[in-house]
């Protein structure tokens, strides 16, 4: 496990929170769009798109 003293991101945001891992991070860009493979946004990452919560 890498452990680091700073929460900044290696590629330079000064923070790694869930929306840069989510959305902009460059070390997670091939995972990303392997689970979604077109512009998602950041609310439907999370809580699925209008049609899926409206189906549960």
């Amino acid at each position: 496990m890498d452990i680091r003293d700073s929460a900044a991101c290696t590629y330079g945001a000064p923070k790694q929170s869930p929306e840069h891992i989510l959305q902009d991070c460059p070390s997670l860009s091939s995972e990303r769009l392997e689970i979604w493979p077109t512009e998602t946004t950041l609310q439907d990452k999370l809580w699925g798109t209008e049609e899926e919560v409206m189906q549960n």
